[in-house]
C-alpha cells in the first residue's frame, strides 16, 4: 500500500504542477472551490472541470469537427439579453470568442482587409447597381435591409450550416482517485446532487471519476434558413440561460458541501 501511495503522489504532483493549457487558462471561478476542496484531499485531484457554459453555434454540433463554430462563450449571467442574442451581428463574432472575457465584453474579430479596387467591369456593375438603388429605392434584388438589434442574421442555406443554436452545457468534472474506496467516496458525495455520476476507467493507483450536471440545453434560434424563431423574445432567452446558470451553480455548491463532510482518508 505504501508503494501505491507514494506512486499517487506522485502522480498527483506532476499532474498539478503542469502549465493549464485549456483556453480559460485557469480553473473557472464557479468550480475554484470544489476543486479545491478535492485537491486538498491526498487521495484524489482533479484532471479537468468547467463550472457551466453557453454560447452560440453553427454546424454539425459536435466539437471535435471542423463544421462546428461557436460564439459568444460565457461562464456567467447574461446580464443583457438584446446584445447576447442579437444574432445580426454574429458574423463579426471570434469563433470560440469570449463574451464576458472578464470585463463582460465581446471580443471582436479583426477588420477585414480592404478589398481590391475594381476592374472597369466590375466598377460599372456596382455603379448601376448603385443608380438602382437611387432611383428605384433599394427595391429588387440589390435592395439592402436594415439590420438592427435582434435581427435575423444573414439568411443561409442549410448545408452551409445556417441555424443558429443556443447551447448550456452543465457542470462538468473530472478527477483521479488513488483506490476504489477513494472513489466510492467521491461517487457516494456526487449522487447527493447529481445524477451522471460513474467510473470511467481504473488502473493501479489510478480510478477516473466523471461528474455531470443536468441542467444541459439545446435548442435552435433560426431555421437553417438564417430566419430567426423567437423574434422579440430576447428577454425569454436571456432567462432559459441565466435559470440555469444559478441551477448549476447551487448543485455544485450542494456537491461542495457533500465533500467537506467525507472523512478525511487513511
Amino acid at each position: 500500500k505504501g508503494v501505491q501511495n507514494a506512486s499517487f503522489e506522485h502522480r498527483k504532483k506532476m499532474f498539478l504542477g503542469k502549465e493549464d493549457k485549456s483556453s480559460a487558462g485557469g480553473i473557472d471561478v464557479h468550480a475554484r472551490e470544489v476543486c479545491a476542496v478535492i485537491n486538498a484531499r491526498d487521495d484524489a485531484f482533479t484532471t479537468s472541470s468547467c463550472s457551466g457554459r453557453a454560447f452560440l453555434w453553427r454546424g454539425e454540433g459536435v466539437k471535435s469537427t471542423s463544421q462546428f463554430s461557436r460564439y459568444r462563450v460565457t461562464h456567467e449571467l447574461i446580464p443583457e439579453a438584446e446584445p447576447y442574442f442579437d444574432l445580426a451581428s454574429l458574423a463579426g463574432e471570434v469563433v470560440d470568442g469570449a463574451w464576458e472575457d472578464r470585463r463582460r465584453t465581446r471580443e471582436k474579430a479583426p477588420a477585414p482587409p480592404p478589398p481590391p479596387p475594381p476592374t472597369v467591369g466590375r466598377l460599372s456593375l456596382t455603379l448601376g447597381r448603385l443608380a438602382r438603388r437611387l432611383c428605384c429605392g433599394g427595391s429588387g434584388a440589390d435592395a439592402v435591409a436594415p439590420r438592427g438589434l435582434g435581427s435575423s442574421p444573414p439568411p443561409r442555406s442549410a448545408a452551409d450550416g445556417g441555424a443558429v443554436w443556443l447551447r448550456f452545457e452543465p457542470f462538468i468534472l473530472h478527477l483521479c482517485c488513488r483506490d476504489f474506496a477513494a472513489a466510492a467516496a467521491v461517487v457516494a458525495a456526487a449522487r447527493q446532487v447529481f445524477k451522471n455520476v460513474g467510473v470511467q476507467s481504473w488502473a493501479e493507483s489510478k480510478v477516473m471519476i466523471a461528474v455531470w450536471g443536468d441542467e444541459g440545453l439545446e435548442m435552435p434560434l433560426t431555421d437553417p434558413s438564417g430566419r430567426s424563431l423567437f423574434q422579440g423574445q430576447a428577454a425569454w432567452l436571456q432567462e432559459q440561460v441565466n435559470s440555469r446558470h444559478r441551477r448549476n451553480w447551487a448543485k455544485i455548491d450542494r456537491f461542495t458541501a457533500a465533500l467537506r463532510l467525507l472523512p478525511a482518508p487513511d
